[in-house]
């Protein structure tokens, strides 16, 4: 190798590549002459505004018939948005002007959507500060009338899709009140329930029951309410000159709970309670009422002192329904408004770091409003009426498992830096009893303070509830949470699971976590090209690819169909995004039968996110149909527009359903050459 260390070397060094630049170029002059030969006309800027696009989120049908998309302009003024609603195999379409955002009912019967305003009205609004109301629309799939509600903020669909709840904003432009006037649609019989100050709003995962709190400015008597969806009756859980907030129910739908409070004059924070009710059902009558379960600062007796259930804490329930986490907060005083010194100096304008402050101060600012809102969890044992806290100052956060019966805690205070990757102590929690136990030191959350890798270094706790996994000194390492003890699991794999292409100037993180087994008794990890089958129990792992992506340098990557889905079922056929690495082609492959099945492996990028973090592989997001095998996703490449297309199983029957720029083959373009 040679080095420049003289200013004429470096001249002479420019100067050739300069010339070979200039000798490439020339070339490839043919190839150009040819083009220009072609009875294409060249694009001028004149003919962009006749370029359309597709908006990033169509939408396709549970039943995998219906496909919504929302076709765009260049020139917002003269030419609307328009949404297409398409029956595939048939000649029904709709077309709504204005309409985006498309999202269909579960059973495939209906369609909803925002219906914008006019971009030069908008426009006018937007110069005032004024909000810009949507209206709402709702489109009958099988006889295609439309219904349409003015300013709507949110719609929402009913488990099995009985009812439609529509949202319009809140009445009070000051937020004194979030309650707004709210429509219960149900869409078997085409009635509507109006109901007026509705705060908060929500569904039960079964679609049977309504849970509503009232946010209502006449008199302050606000209430919890709760509608059978069946047969229309109302009860009401609780009332009173209470705010309520935090409506939440079990992944059943059978529990509910919520917060209520009042706000002194004097105090910052809302002084609520908690309620819970672990059977809604009874609580509504259906069986012997059962009061809900109650718990406040006043009747725990560990309860810490000047502390409040906090309303900007999230509420969650165990799995077996027999705990209720939620978050407290430190009451404060409010500022005394006529408490102010008059100055006839000039205030400077002036940010003061403090070489003790654990922040830089524009971190500090940023957070403000998160850090204002913060709580502390903590647990409520409705059994035995027992309040546990779970974290405070000593260990700020804690991840929950499912089932709810551990924790990881997590205490960064000994490993705050902004020059370094994250850091914390671990510890395992009981949620019962809020005790900790220490897992692992300086534990590296992510692999960089700004990247923020997802599942680097941290995986999670597994859908059982069990195994804490996490990845350390090149290793994968699971924390039995009932043992107590932990195992490397990947010291005897035939391979490494190191990211040897991380070019960080930090510890580098493994390739990455595909999931956890079904079985339960392993996991599913990433190479460079390949995924392996991880048993829990420390043994060696296996190949599932068998090995084909670093024979043929393809990375194979887990394709998640079902966006709820936590575990990967091995015994069905599990679908795997693929990419060339040196090729550049891209596709879907199918793991079957222990064999790997190619099923679309072209030159061709097929619904790529645009979003993709610079070291991952590209990944792609085809939609799957929620009851059928009919993918939706686009195909595109350098020459060719990414229209929508739809396929059947295993990506048979591919057909494109659009053909937004038609137009394209008129002009001259170019080609694509793979370096």
């Amino acid at each position: 190798m040679k080095l420049f260390t003289k200013p004429e070397q470096y001249q002479t060094a420019g100067t050739a590549a300069l010339f070979l630049a200039l000798t490439f170029f020339s070339s490839i002059t043919p190839v150009s002459n040819a083009v220009e030969k072609s009875d294409k006309r060249s694009l001028t800027i004149d003919d962009y505004e006749s370029w359309r696009s597709i908006d990033s989120n169509p939408a396709i049908s549970s039943d995998g018939t219906w496909v919504a998309y929302v076709i765009r302009y260049p020139d917002r003024v003269k030419q609307a948005p328009v949404l297409h609603v398409k029956l595939l195999e048939s000649e029904v379409k709709h077309e709504i002007p204005y309409a985006i955002d498309p999202v269909f009912s579960d059973d495939s019967r209906w369609a909803v959507a925002f219906i914008e305003l006019p971009y030069e009205e908008a426009k006018v609004l937007r110069r005032e500060d004024k909000p810009i109301p949507r209206r709402g629309l709702l489109l009958d799939l099988q006889s295609g009338a439309r219904i349409t509600w003015e300013n709507v903020e949110s719609f929402e669909f009913s488990s099995r899709s009985s009812h439609l709840l529509v949202r319009r904003p809140p009445n009070d432009e000051e937020e004194k009140h979030t309650g707004t006037n709210t429509i219960v649609r149900n869409l078997r019989h085409e009635a509507d329930r109006i109901i007026n100050d509705v705060g908060e709003a929500s569904f039960n995962p079964s679609g049977e029951l309504l849970a509503y709190t009232v946010d209502s400015p006449m008199h302050d008597i606000n209430s919890v309410q709760v509608i059978n969806l069946q047969g229309g009756e109302q009860n009401t859980l609780d009332q009173g000159l209470f705010k309520y907030a935090q409506l939440t129910w079990d992944s059943a739908g059978i529990a509910l709970a919520f917060v209520k409070g009042v706000k002194s004059e004097k105090d910052a924070e809302r002084d609520n309670q908690l309620l819970a009710y672990p059977d809604i059902y009874k609580a509504i009558g259906r069986t012997p009422t059962e009061d809900g379960f109650r718990l406040g600062p006043r009747n725990a007796s560990n309860f810490p002192s000047n502390y409040v259930i906090s309303e900007h804490g999230m509420l969650e329930w165990s799995a077996n329904r027999k705990m209720v986490f939620f978050g407290i907060k430190e009451q404060r005083s409010k500022p005394d408004p006529t408490d102010t010194k008059k100055t006839t100096h000039e205030l400077p304008n002036v940010d003061i770091w403090h070489w003790r402050d654990q922040k830089i101060q524009s971190e500090q600012f940023m957070r403000a409003e998160t850090d204002r809102k913060f709580t502390y969890r903590a647990a409520f044992d409705l059994s035995g009426r027992r309040f546990i806290q779970l974290t405070d100052p000593t260990m700020r956060e804690i991840e929950l498992g499912s089932d709810g019966r551990w924790g990881i805690g997590r205490d960064e205070r000994p490993h705050i830096a902004d020059w370094s990757e994250p850091r914390a102590d671990l510890y395992r929690v009981n949620t019962a009893t809020g005790k900790r136990t220490p897992i692992v030191k300086a534990q590296i959350l992510a692999p960089d303070p700004i990247a923020r890798q997802p599942f680097s270094h941290v995986v999670g706790i597994s859908p059982d509830g069990s195994i804490f996994l996490y990845w350390r000194d090149g290793h994968y390492h699971a924390y039995d949470l009932d043992a107590g003890t932990s195992r490397n699991l990947t010291k005897n794999a035939p391979m490494s699971f190191i990211d040897r292409e991380f070019d960080w100037h930090t510890v580098r993180p493994a390739y990455g976590f595909a999931g956890w087994s079904k079985s339960g008794d392993a996991v599913i990890l990433r190479d460079r090209y390949d995924l392996w089958l991880q048993p829990l129990d420390g043994s060696t792992a296996t190949n599932l690819t068998d090995g084909v992506g670093a024979d043929r340098e393809i990375v194979f990557r887990y394709f998640q169909t079902n966006p709820e889905e936590r575990v990967i079922d091995l015994s069905e056929p599990v679908l795997l995004s693929a990419y060339g690495q040196w090729t550049k082609k891209s596709g879907f492959f199918e793991l079957r039968d222990g064999k790997i099945v190619e099923l679309m492996y072209e030159d061709a990028d097929f619904g790529r996110t645009i979003t993709e973090l610079i070291w991952e592989d590209p990944r792609f997001v085809p939609m799957k149909a929620r009851g059928a095998e009919r993918f939706l996703f686009t195909r595109e490449n350098f020459v060719e527009f990414p229209d929508l297309w739809v396929a059947d199983a295993g990506f048979t029957n591919r057909h494109r359903i659009t053909d937004a720029n038609p137009q394209q083959a008129e002009y001259l373009w170019g080609r694509r050459i793979l370096f």
